[in-house]
């Protein structure tokens, strides 16, 4: 921390120095360092209110967009936000992105507004970036205690020289990819605005509608009030957008919030590691929600880049390819977030547990030394649970077994371990000995293959969704039901038929591939004919010659029941889909 702290020290006084040789003054920064670094907090409900708004493929609202505005600078016509004191947001670009993207949906009251709060935003208006409160309409000057500008303490010069030493050292990280952009920052906004700061590009003429010549970084009061590595920590973040919109070619760029806020949080945490107390909201809100989907995420996808990071993968150097990709879809995979290597960690990761080795233990600069609590089920024999997680997100469980045989099947990536040192991929369908003694059957046999050793009493398991959700379940089996003779083991193709569709979907195939464990059966299930689930995990239960097994394939279930013939070769029943229009019919199937 001293090396980070000393370095920023270093370039504030060398900054003033300097300020105060050409300008003749300039206000002292007060101490470069603050003591330990504050416990970290969550964002307020409020702004937890606003992020929740992102929709699946990043994008937002204009009511979400004024919302985030408003509470981020000030009150705008018409604009309700959500009760309670929203505090500080660390960055304020992702409210000003958002609003200019839908400038042209908002009235010419709330545009008056946004201009008076911030004078950079009269371009929009066909006037000129920092025309001041002078052009402001007089109805909106007219709240004087909103409109007061911040007192700044530290000059224009000492942060634009900062700025472009920050843009240096990101050059440095980027081989040589350096800033060209005509790069500004300056305290102006108002006293009452709850960011940092804030960045905006401009064209030649001093709009956002040609090609990006000019970046503009706007410090609040409460950003100028920051220290250390807490100041250069919020420069980097607003400097990276500078990269940005050069590098995209965009004055706004088009990209979703995980990737504009997401990669500038992990630049400027990157960079200066000890800046605690902006950093830590970010990454609480990543670590207490692993089921969120990346795509929706903002400033916390900062923990999906250090676990890319972590993963082996070289972040740098993926940054811009990452921005310049054709869709969310692309931006994950070009990350590198469809890779074996990433999947294997990045739910188990949550779990926050050095003790288990590496993959059950986030790693990532300024993380707080916060765990999150993972979804109980109780694995019991007999008993079965599902399991699964989102496309693009994660989910962390905590298996309270007393079962002597846990079977898991998923489809999707997934990681178990117990805590007593057996830690095992999950490879579609992994069978498992809880029991101290071992699995061997009554009669001194042992099923083949053997279970794996899962003996200890805090047994953990990720699931992780790529492009697909990641679905499964998790059944106890007790040792004499194990033990029992397969019967039903292998593939079966069957047709299904809807006598009465909701919609153009009657007939279809399916075909089954599991293993009879004792009563139990799981695998996996491959359906045609419907696009409402197309393949998914199965688990389900033979009671003499009943037999009763679901489909699922993230929130979407298929439930069968039926017989099974005499000699075991063929069964047959009905079926229900009630999340696929209600569909319901008979359904048979033969062995392969």
């Amino acid at each position: 921390m001293m090396r980070a702290v000393l370095r920023a020290a270093a370039v504030a006084v060398g900054v003033l120095m300097l300020a105060t040789a050409c300008h003749g003054s300039s206000p002292a920064p007060g101490p470069t360092s603050s003591g330990p670094a504050p416990a970290a907090q969550p964002l307020s409900p409020a702004w937890t209110s606003v992020l929740s708004q992102i929709k699946p493929d990043g994008t937002v609202s204009t009511q979400t967009a004024l919302q985030a505005f408003a509470l981020t600078f000030g009150p705008l016509p018409g604009v309700t936000v959500p009760a309670g004191d929203p505090g500080v947001m660390p960055d304020g670009t992702f409210a000003l992105r958002w609003l200019t993207v839908h400038w042209a949906d908002i009235t010419q009251a709330q545009r008056d507004a946004a201009v008076a709060l911030l004078p950079e935003l009269a371009a929009l208006n066909g006037g000129t970036a920092r025309a001041g409160l002078a052009q402001a309409p007089a109805h909106v000057n007219a709240a004087p205690a909103v409109l007061a500008r911040a007192t700044p303490l530290r000059s224009d010069f000492f942060y634009t020289q900062l700025a472009m030493q920050i843009a240096g050292d990101i050059a440095a990280k980027l081989n040589g990819k350096t800033l060209t952009l005509d790069l500004k920052a300056y305290v102006g906004q108002t006293q009452e605005a709850k960011d940092l700061a804030a960045t905006m590009v401009l064209d030649s003429n001093g709009l956002q509608q040609g090609a990006p010549t000019r970046c503009e970084i706007i410090v609040a009061a409460k950003g100028d009030a920051l220290l250390g590595d807490d100041l250069a920590q919020t420069m980097a973040h607003e400097v990276w957008h500078c990269f940005q919109a050069q590098y995209s070619g965009h004055v706004v760029s088009p990209a979703a919030s995980w990737i504009i806020e997401g990669e500038a949080e992990w630049v400027g945490d990157a960079l200066y590691p000890d800046g605690h107390q902006v950093a830590g909201g970010n990454w609480l809100q990543y670590l207490m929600f692993p089921d969120v989907p990346v795509f929706t995420r903002a400033y916390d996808a900062v923990g999906f880049y250090s676990q890319l990071a972590q993963a082996g993968g070289d972040v740098w150097s993926k940054l811009i390819p990452i921005l310049n990709a054709t869709d969310n879809e692309d931006a994950f995979d070009v990350a590198g977030g469809n890779g074996d290597t990433f999947q294997n960690l990045w739910a188990s990761g949550f779990a926050r547990d050095k003790s288990r080795g590496d993959p059950w233990d986030m790693q990532g600069p300024a993380i707080p030394p916060w765990m999150p609590s993972p979804e109980v089920e109780n694995v019991d024999n007999g008993s079965a649970v599902q399991v699964g997680a989102f496309n693009h997100a994660t989910n962390l469980y905590q298996l309270n077994a007393t079962a002597d045989v846990i079977l898991v099947v998923i489809d999707g990536s997934a990681r178990i371990s117990d805590g007593a040192g057996n830690d095992y991929l999950v490879q579609g369908q992994s069978t498992y000995c809880h029991r101290d003694a071992g699995c061997d059957c009554p009669d001194g046999t042992q099923v083949q293959p053997p279970p794996l050793t899962l003996p200890g009493q805090s047994i953990l398991l990720g699931v992780a969704g790529d492009a697909e959700d990641a679905g499964g379940s998790v059944t106890g089996v007790s040792l004499d039901d194990f033990c029992k003779k397969k019967t039903l083991s292998g593939t079966w193709k069957g047709t299904w038929h809807d006598p009465n569709p909701e919609d153009d979907y009657t007939d279809g195939t399916f075909t089954l591939t599991w293993t009879q464990t004792g009563n139990t059966l799981a695998g996996t299930i491959q359906v045609t004919g419907t696009p409402c689930i197309t393949q998914g995990t199965v688990t389900g239960q033979l009671n003499g010659k009943t037999i009763t097994f679901g489909a699922v394939q993230g929130e979407r279930t298929i439930t069968y029941t039926g017989q099974v013939s005499t000699n075991g070769n063929t069964m047959s029943g009905t079926y229900n889909a009630p999340v696929c229009s209600d569909a319901t019919g008979p359904w048979s199937a033969q062995r392969q």
